[in-house]
């Protein structure tokens, strides 16, 4: 699987937000309601005599092909404006960009696999029309001479993922998992 994402842009306005976190509240407050109402249905039936006749299939498993599971997923930036309540103007911009996730791993052995983030970037901004200063808008991020990334992690997990991780000290025979 190979996913690669732009961008995605949200405006986050507390109002708005409040809305939405009370719509989810009466959302799960109905789905509560009815998984009551239906468990207490299945009870009656099952008291009325009202029984359902489950059959088992079983299907006789042909020799299966072991395949390896690749997924690369990237997005070039993702930015989230934090507004205000009073006038819904901008107060800080969250911007993260240059993000990647990839993963390896045999498909029907969870036991090996290998995984690696990579962030490019985050950073907090004050808005370009505000009286800051141009060096002072980027209140937190990476340096403007820092040539990769902000953070990459690797992790492998299993006997075989360990063995190619570049962690010294360690006995790598007796370690389930590592991360660098």
């Amino acid at each position: 699987v190979n996913a690669k994402f732009t961008s995605l842009f949200i405006n986050w306005n507390p109002q708005a937000i409040k809305t939405l976190l009370l719509a989810k509240n009466d959302l799960t407050g109905f789905k509560e309601e009815a998984m009551t109402t239906y468990g207490q249905m299945s009870m009656l039936q099952q008291k009325d005599g009202h029984k359902t006749d489950v059959r088992l299939h079983t299907a006789t498993s042909k020799t299966e092909k072991v395949n390896s599971v690749f997924i690369l997923a990237q997005m070039d930036m993702f930015e989230i404006s934090l507004n205000s309540a009073k006038d819904d103007l901008p107060l800080f911009t969250l911007i993260m960009s240059g993000s990647k996730v990839n993963h390896h791993s045999l498909e029907g052995d969870d036991d090996n696999s290998e995984m690696t983030f990579t962030l490019g970037d985050f950073r907090m901004v004050t808005p370009d029309y505000s009286n800051t200063l141009e060096p002072y808008q980027v209140l937190l991020g990476l340096a403007p001479s820092a040539a990769t990334s902000l953070l990459t992690v690797r992790y492998c997990k299993g006997a075989n993922a360990v063995r190619s991780c570049n962690v010294g000290g360690a006995d790598k025979q007796k370690c389930e998992a590592c991360a660098e």
